[in-house]
C-alpha cells in the first residue's frame, strides 16, 4: 500500500542478528497507562495560509496514578493554556499541566506534566493545537493541481505508518485502537470526505462562508487508518448487493475516468465479503484520486486514497497492463479493509500480516473477477520474482523482523513484507492447506479477532493441522522467521529423485550457516502429471518418480507455489530444456528464473541460459516473454561491460524475430488482452537492445509524430517502446517530450510513459539534464524516481553518471524532498545510485553513506544502501566468472544461436 535504517549501516549481518534477538520488551512504546478509547477531534484548516488549528477531547482510561501523560506529536504546537484533564466521574476538579516537553529527536513525543498526581480512572483530556498543511505527502498535507488554467488545492491525510501525530496529538501505535468522532470546519464550497458518512452539516455560526461538517463515529480502529480529504470533487457511484455505497471520486473533469474503478470495486467488495464471511462494517466505501500521493494507495477504512494514475483510467485508451495495475491496486486496498483494518497487527514487526496477505489477495480477487488475465502467471513473473531477487542478499531481512522503534518500520515497507509475504501466503493456499481450508481458516481468523490486534501465531492457529498432525506454524514459521530461501539441488538415481537443500545467495557464496526450511515439494512430470506433496524438513530427501526413465521432463516446484530455486543436474536439465514449451506456463517462467538466478550465482553460465531462452522463442504467452525480458536484463549488464553489445543485439534480433512477425506494430481488431500485452513486451525488448535498427525507424518516427500531434492517436501499449526508441535516436524527441510533460493538464498515464523513457537519450549531457529536471517543481515529488531510474537503466554496466550526479547534488535533492518519507528517499537513492558492476562504485557508496554526517542527512536508508551495494558486488562477481569462461568459446556459440 505504500510500495528501507540500520543503525549499524554496513554491518548488516551483525545488526540483523541483534534485531532478531530483540523481544517485545525492547520496543519503544508509550506507557501502557493512560490509554485512549475515544477521540472527538475538530479540525479547522486554512487553505490560504497552509495552516490548521484543532481541538480535541480524548477519553482515557488510567489504570494507575501518574503525574504525567506521554503521547505522540510531530510538528504540532499544543496550547498548554487550554489543556485540561477532567475526571469523568467528577470526583475532583480538572488537572492542569504545569509544563509541556517536546522530544522531537527521540521519536516525536510530547509529555504533559502535572503538579499533582491524578488517580486511576477515566478522564477527558482536552487541548487546542495548531499545525502546518505541509507539501510532503505525509500527515495533513496539501496537494496542488489545475482545472483548465485555474490553480486548485486539495487537502489530504496520509497517516501510515506514524504520521497521524502530524495532524493531532495521539497514541500513534497500531494496538492503541479507539473510536474517532471527527468534525471539520472549512470553506462551504468544498467537499469534505472522511472514513464515515456525514452526520450533520451546518453553516458555521461565526462565519457564514464556512461550514461545519460532523461525521459519524468510526469503528474501533488504529490511528493510522483515520483519513480526511477536502476539495472539489466529481464522482460516480453504485451500491453493492449488501447495500454498501461505493463512490469513486476525482478532481473536476475526470469523473468519466472513474467508471472502470467503480466496477472493479463493487465486484471486489462483494467477493471479499463472501470470502472472509464477514460483512464490510461501514455503510460506504469511498475511493479518491489525489494529485500528489507518495505511495500507490492507502487503505484508510472506508476512504481509500490513491495516486491518480493508480485509480483513474479511460478504459478505451489505457493499456491492458494499466487496467490490470488499477484493478490490482484496488483489490489490494479493499483486501486491507479486512486484513489490516478489521484485524490489525499488534506491532509493526508483523506488518507482513497486512501487506503480505493483501499482496496475495489482490491477485486472488483479480483472478476471480477477470480470469482471462491469468493473474497467477503474472504473480510468478513479477511479485514472486521480485521477492526472490531481494531475498537472495545477505542484507535482506526475515518477513517477521523486530522493529524496536516505530520510525524503523519505513525499512520494511519493502518487497519482503509485500512480495515474499505474499508468496508465502500463496504457498499456504496452494501447497500447504489448499484453497478450501485456506478460506475456512481465514473466516475463523476474521471472526475471532475482529476489531482486535494479532501476532503471526494467531493466524497460524486459525488453520487446521496437516494430515500428519503437523501444525501449520511448524511449516510456515521456517519461512517467516528466517531471512532467505533454499535452493534445492536435484539429481535422478533410477526412479528416485535425490534432493538436497541449502541457503541460496545471489553471489554464489555457499554460506557456512546451516538453515533448514520445511519445503512442500511438488513434483510434476510430462507423462505422469502432478504427484502428492512431500514435506521436506531435513537437509536431504528422496522422492520416488514412477517410471522415471520414460516420464519425460521432471519438474520440481510444479506450478511454482514455493519461493525457492531448483538446481537440476545436467540430465534433468536437458529433459526440461528440450520440452520447455510443454511445461505449464508458470513452470516455463519458473525455469527461466531459476536458470537466470543460478547463472548469476555461478552455478550455470550465460552460455547455458541463452539456449533455454531460444528454446522458448516460439511461445506467444506474454508472461513467458516477460520472464525472457527479465532474464536478458542482468545478461545485458554483463555483456555491455564486456563490450559485446553487437553480439547481444544480434542474438536478441534472432530471438524475437518470430514473435515480432506474429504481433507486428499494428494493433488488430481481433487482439485480446494477451496479444496487446505481448506486442508491448516484444517491442520493449526490441527498443532495449536493437532500438537503432533502421528497419523500424520509419515506423517509429511516424508513430512518434502522431503522438506529438495527438496523444490519443497512439495505442498506450505501444507508447513506451516508441518513446524510448525516439529519444535514443533523436535528441529533438527529448525536447519535444519535455515540453509535453510540462503541460499542467497532461494525463498521468502519459506522464508516466514520458518520465520512464526520457533517460534513454544517448547524450550524457542530456542524461544529466534529465536528472537536473527532476529537481524542478514542474515534476511532482512522487514522480521524480521515474526519470532517475530511466537514466540508471540506460547506463547499466558502464557509466556511473547517476551516482556521481547524486553525490554532487545531494543538498539539492534533500531540499527538494524535504521531510518526505524515508521510503521515498530510499527509492531516489536506488534510482540514482544502483546497478552496474563496479566494485569501486560499491565501495564509494558504502563509504559515502557510512560517513557520520551522511548518516544524519539520510536517516533510515541503511538497509536499502546495503542491499544496493551487495547487488553491485554480486554483479561484479558474475562479470568476473563470465570473463574467465570467455576463452572456452561457449558464450560466443550461445550468442550465435
Amino acid at each position: 500500500s505504500k510500495p528501507l535504517p540500520d543503525r549499524l549501516y554496513l554491518f548488516i549481518e551483525s545488526s540483523t542478528l541483534l534485531l532478531l534477538n530483540m523481544s517485545a520488551s525492547d520496543r519503544v512504546l508509550l506507557p501502557a497507562s493512560p490509554s485512549p478509547f475515544h477521540y472527538a477531534i475538530h479540525l479547522r484548516p486554512n487553505i490560504a495560509t497552509f495552516t490548521f488549528s484543532g481541538s480535541q477531547t480524548i477519553a482515557l482510561t488510567a489504570t494507575s496514578a501518574s503525574s504525567s501523560i506521554r503521547l505522540h506529536s510531530r510538528d504540532i504546537a499544543i496550547d498548554i493554556e487550554t489543556v485540561t484533564l477532567t475526571p469523568k466521574d467528577g470526583s475532583s476538579s480538572a488537572f492542569k499541566p504545569c509544563a509541556i516537553t517536546y522530544d522531537r529527536d527521540g521519536g516525536s513525543f510530547v509529555e504533559l506534566r502535572f503538579k499533582a498526581e491524578y488517580p486511576a480512572g477515566e478522564y477527558a483530556l482536552f487541548m487546542n493545537f495548531t499545525g502546518e498543511l505541509n507539501d510532503k505527502m505525509a500527515g495533513f498535507y496539501r496537494s496542488s493541481y489545475t482545472v483548465g488554467t485555474t490553480p486548485k488545492t486539495m487537502l489530504c491525510t496520509q497517516f501510515e505508518a506514524i504520521d497521524a501525530r502530524r495532524a493531532f496529538p495521539c497514541w500513534d501505535e497500531p494496538a492503541r485502537k479507539a473510536v474517532f468522532a471527527l468534525t471539520v470546519t472549512v470553506d462551504k464550497h468544498l467537499d469534505v470526505v472522511a472514513n464515515t458518512p456525514v452526520a450533520r452539516r451546518v453553516v458555521d455560526s461565526t462565519d457564514a462562508e464556512k461550514q461545519v461538517v460532523e461525521f459519524l463515529e468510526t469503528p474501533k480502529m488504529s490511528t493510522y487508518l483515520l483519513a480526511l480529504v477536502i476539495g472539489e470533487f466529481e464522482f460516480v457511484q453504485a451500491v453493492t448487493k449488501t447495500g454498501v455505497l461505493v463512490r469513486v471520486m476525482s478532481v473536476q473533469g475526470k469523473a468519466e475516468k472513474c467508471r472502470f474503478a467503480l466496477g472493479v470495486a463493487v465486484r471486489a467488495l462483494e467477493f471479499l465479503e463472501d470470502f472472509f464471511g464477514v460483512a464490510f462494517p461501514l455503510p460506504k466505501m469511498d475511493m479518491i484520486a489525489v494529485p500528489d500521493f507518495a505511495a500507490g494507495a492507502m487503505e484508510n477504512w472506508g476512504i481509500v486514497t490513491y495516486r491518480e494514475v493508480d485509480l483513474l483510467c479511460d478504459e478505451a485508451k489505457v493499456s491492458t497492463s494499466q487496467k490490470q495495475r488499477v484493478a490490482s491496486v484496488i483489490t489490494h486496498e479493499l483486501s486491507h479493509q479486512w486484513f489490516g483494518n478489521l484485524v490489525t497487527m499488534q506491532w509493526w514487526d508483523d506488518l507482513w500480516l497486512n501487506e503480505g496477505f493483501a499482496n496475495m489477495m489482490q491477485s486472488l480477487v483479480a483472478d476471480a473477477l477477470v480470469p482471462e488475465w491469468n493473474m497467477w502467471e503474472q504473480v510468478v513473473q513479477t511479485s514472486q520474482a521480485a521477492a526472490l531477487k531481494l531475498d537472495a542478499l545477505r542484507s535482506s531481512h526475515p518477513i517477521q523482523v523486530p522493529i524496536p522503534r516505530a520510525e524503523d518500520v519505513e525499512e520494511v515497507f519493502d518487497l519482503i513484507s509485500y512480495c515474499k509475504g505474499g508468496s508465502v501466503v500463496r504457498m499456504l493456499w496452494g501447497a500447504v492447506v489448499g484453497p478450501e481450508e485456506f478460506k475456512a481458516g481465514l473466516q475463523r481468523y476474521m471472526k475471532k479477532h475482529a476489531y482486535g490486534n494479532v501476532v503471526t501465531n494467531d493466524l497460524w492457529a486459525s488453520f487446521a493441522d496437516l494430515r500428519d498432525g503437523t501444525p501449520v506454524a511448524d511449516v510456515l514459521g521456517t519461512w517467516t522467521s528466517q531471512m532467505g530461501y533454499p535452493v534445492v539441488t536435484a539429481a535422478l538415481d533410477g526412479d528416485t529423485l535425490k534432493l538436497e537443500q541449502r541457503w541460496f545467495l545471489s553471489d554464489g557464496e555457499v554460506p557456512k550457516e546451516e538453515k533448514l526450511w520445511t519445503i512442500p515439494v511438488i513434483v510434476g512430470t510430462e507423462r505422469g502429471g502432478k504427484q502428492d506433496t512431500v514435506f521436506m524438513s531435513s537437509k536431504t530427501c528422496d522422492i520416488r518418480v514412477p517410471d522415471a526413465a520414460n516420464c519425460g521432463w521432471i519438474k520440481i516446484n510444479f506450478n511454482q507455489f514455493i519461493p525457492m530455486r531448483v538446481h537440476y543436474d545436467q540430465a534433468l536439465m536437458e529433459r526440461l530444456a528440450g520440452g520447455a514449451l510443454g511445461l505449464p506456463v508458470t513452470d516455463q517462467i519458473g525455469l527461466v528464473q531459476d536458470v537466470s538466478a543460478l547463472t548469476k550465482a555461478g552455478c550455470a553460465s550465460i552460455s547455458q541460459l541463452l539456449p533455454l531462452l531460444s528454446g522458448l522463442a516460439d511461445s506467444l504467452n506474454v508472461n513467458v516473454w516477460s520472464a525472457i525480458a527479465a532474464a536478458l536484463g542482468p545478461v545485458s549488464t554483463i555483456l555491455k561491460a564486456m563490450d559485446k553489445d553487437k553480439e547481444l543485439a544480434a542474438f536478441v534480433r534472432r530471438l524475437i524475430s518470430k514473435a515480432l512477425k506474429e504481433v507486428g506494430w499494428e494493433p488488430q481488431p481481433s487482439d485480446d488482452d494477451n496479444r496487446k500485452q505481448l506486442r508491448a513486451v516484444i517491442l520493449s525488448i526490441l527498443a532495449a537492445y536493437i532500438g537503432d535498427d533502421k528497419s523500424h525507424s520509419a515506423t517509429v518516427s511516424a508513430l512518434f509524430a502522431k503522438f506529438v500531434e495527438d496523444h490519443d492517436a497512439v495505442p498506450m501499449d505501444l507508447l513506451g517502446p516508441i518513446l524510448r526508441m525516439s529519444v535514443s535516436t533523436d535528441e529533438s524527441a527529448w525536447h519535444q517530450l519535455k515540453r509535453i510533460a510540462e503541460s499542467p493538464i497532461l494525463d498521468g498515464i502519459y506522464l508516466r510513459a514520458i518520465y520512464s523513457n526520457m533517460g534513454f537519450v544517448t547524450s550524457e549531457r542530456m542524461k544529466r539534464d534529465t536528472l537536473d529536471w527532476c529537481l524542478e517543481p514542474v515534476i511532482r515529488i512522487q514522480d521524480i524516481m521515474a526519470p532517475m531510474g530511466a537514466v540508471g537503466r540506460s547506463t547499466a554496466g558502464r557509466s556511473e553518471l547517476g551516482w556521481h550526479w547524486f553525490r554532487e547534488n545531494a543538498d539539492r535533492i534533500l531540499e527538494r524532498l524535504g521531510s518526505s518519507s524515508a521510503s521515498l528517499i530510499s527509492y531516489v537513492i536506488k534510482s540514482c545510485c544502483g546497478g552496474g558492476c563496479s566494485v569501486e562504485k560499491a565501495k564509494e557508496i558504502e563509504e559515502y553513506f557510512g560517513e557520520a554526517g551522511n548518516k544524519e542527512r539520510f536517516p533510515m536508508v541503511g538497509r536499502g544502501v546495503s542491499q544496493m551495494v551487495e547487488e553491485i558486488q554480486a554483479n561484479n562477481a558474475f562479470l568476473a566468472r563470465e570473463l574467465e569462461l570467455v576463452g572456452n568459446g561457449g558464450l560466443q556459440k550461445a550468442l550465435s544461436t
